[in-house]
């Protein structure tokens, strides 16, 4: 079973009025498996390290579900848009050293 959780107001919720500002999808495979960190939209980078910290917090202690189930336990956390946070992340050093 796939499950979806949604970043907004600083946690993972598994459902969100209005947008989400990132998506964790979760997918299990067998004792492990894998989550999948997608962000909505222009998430700043401070923002993003925040919720990318969240996200490996959740695939080691996981996630309590409202049925009670426990998801996210020793997953593998895979940023799917880490390039563009690298990216950013490498600009704004840049632009800090040229002050």
């Amino acid at each position: 079973m796939v499950k979806t959780l949604y970043y907004s107001g600083g946690e993972f919720k598994e459902q969100v009025k209005g947008e989400a500002l990132a998506t964790l999808e979760l997918i299990p495979d067998g004792s492990d498996g894998i989550a999948n960190l997608n962000f909505n939209g222009n998430v700043g980078i401070v923002k993003q390290r925040t919720i990318i910290r969240q996200s490996n917090n959740l695939c080691v202690s996981g996630f309590k579900l409202g049925s009670g189930e426990m998801i996210g336990r020793n997953f593998k956390l895979v940023v799917l848009n880490e390039a563009e946070v690298e990216d950013k992340l490498k600009g704004a050093r840049d632009s800090f050293k040229a002050r």
